[in-house]
């Protein structure tokens, strides 16, 4: 699975520059949402990471590929009125970069994930983002061994991934010491192991999640750092790979993923509890995978429950990939108002990738992912809003 997190091919050939107007947005947003300014970009586009650190201040990451170019990294920030494309970290002759997920750190950004060799080797990567003076690829202690990172939390400093051995698959941990970081060890219940997000609190526990394998048949892998070690918790769920999570408090951890069952493929959510996790299916019958878990924050900036949350991903009607967006209320799933794609499009297909609000306030939210307006258009970056 590449972490563009619809499992595509990538995407750049010479990058577009474009500073992007935002339009007001409707009154009557509430939990409804609308398609926002995207920069339209050559070749194949999409959005795979957004962090905001303000109703007007968010970062986005993604890729773009033309036709005879390998990927490069998209990296774009919006200050309030326009999105601003930075010149990408610079990458080796013939190698694509594929970015996978990205946090605010001051001003500017970290984005993790991998750099791919002609000759298909990937390794994993990480680059540092200024406004205004573009990326730099930062050292990590496994840069020249294959495999990804796949996640990164700012606010516990932890990356995740995975290393590659032929066909077996080892989870990967790395902890920011001083001014670089530190593969910290992790549990490998099977012969196939990986990473796919992690999350954390200054003052709390961090959570990282992922799929095992044991005997082909995946499983969640939802790992909770104590302060000493990382620990398995006890998460059934056959055919269920999780893909993103939030914390909401002590004990109380939403994921969002999809699950598997011979030919049926059905978006989920899972919430443990501190004890068990309990796994929610969607009850829209097309809803394919849910690729990232957003909470609902009060004034306090506390979640409010752990009925509180939203997941956000695609489903597939008629062979056409649609963004969908999911309330958790307690007892069930229920869709909010999402358009299909941007007005105006002919043959509109769409999926949302992350989705993201400033932290402990939902008073402005962000989802991106890809868009398709027409019969011949390639994949292009999809910025959605609700606020």
């Amino acid at each position: 699975m590449t972490h563009s997190r619809f499992a595509r091919a990538g995407v750049v050939a010479g990058l577009v520059a474009v500073a992007v107007v935002v339009p007001a947005h409707p009154a009557d947003a509430a939990l409804a949402w609308y398609f926002d300014a995207a920069p339209t970009l050559s070749g194949r586009a999409e959005l795979t990471a957004v962090a905001a650190t303000s109703a007007t201040r968010m970062w986005v990451a993604g890729e773009q590929t033309g036709q005879d170019s390998p990927t490069r990294a998209f990296v774009a920030h919006w200050d309030g009125g326009q999105l601003r494309p930075e010149p990408a970290a610079p990458a080796g002759a013939g190698v694509a970069v594929h970015l996978t997920d990205l946090e605010t750190v001051g001003d500017g950004a970290l984005a993790v994930g991998r750099g791919t060799s002609a000759a298909g080797v990937s390794t994993p990567r990480v680059e540092r983002y200024t406004p205004g003076a573009g990326g730099t690829v930062v050292p990590n202690p496994v840069q020249d061994q294959p495999g990804e990172l796949t996640g990164i939390s700012t606010a516990g400093e932890w990356i995740v991934g995975e290393l590659t051995h032929g066909d077996s698959s080892q989870t990967l941990t790395m902890r920011r010491d001083g001014a670089g970081w530190t593969r910290v060890p992790s549990p490998n219940p099977g012969r196939t192991n990986r990473l796919n997000a992690v999350a954390s609190t200054p003052d709390g526990p961090a959570y990282a999640v992922g799929v095992t394998e044991l005997s082909g048949v995946p499983e969640p892998l939802l790992l909770r750092w104590d302060g000493d070690a990382w620990t398995r918790l006890p998460c059934a769920g056959t055919g269920v790979e999780p893909l993103g999570l939030a914390i909401l408090g002590t004990d109380d951890v939403w994921l969002a993923g999809t699950s598997s069952t011979g030919a049926d493929q059905r978006a989920v959510g899972v919430h443990w509890d501190g004890a068990a996790c309990h796994t929610v299916r969607s009850t829209n019958p097309n809803a394919t995978r849910f690729n990232d878990v957003l909470p609902f924050w009060d004034d306090t900036g506390s979640a409010l429950t752990d009925t509180s949350v939203l997941l956000a991903g695609y489903a597939m009607r008629d062979g056409t990939e649609l963004a969908i967006v999911e309330e958790w209320t307690g007892r069930t799933l229920v869709s909010t108002a999402v358009p299909t794609a941007a007005a105006g499009a002919q043959y509109p297909a769409s999926g949302i990738s992350a989705i993201a609000s400033p932290p402990g306030t939902t008073e402005a939210m962000w989802a991106v992912g890809w868009q398709v307006t027409g019969p011949t258009t390639h994949e292009q970056p999809a910025i959605l809003r609700n606020s």
